[in-house]
């Protein structure tokens, strides 16, 4: 689970460096839309899993 976090990290942090060469008007700018929301989402879902067996792992 460590392994995909850091991994969604990583793409996010490639992410924001071609964020810095896009603009608006171009041809790929819906492909970084639709980029960061994937990665935002999966970091979002794969971070609350994580707490969550965490949390279940530290109670029994």
């Amino acid at each position: 689970m460590k392994l995909i976090l850091a991994l969604l990290i990583a793409m996010g942090l490639f992410l924001g460096l071609s964020a810095l060469y896009v603009e608006p008007g171009d041809n790929t700018f819906p492909i970084l839309v639709l980029d960061a929301v994937l990665v935002v989402g999966a970091f979002v879902f794969f971070s609350v899993t994580y707490w969550y067996c965490t949390q279940r792992a530290m109670e029994s």
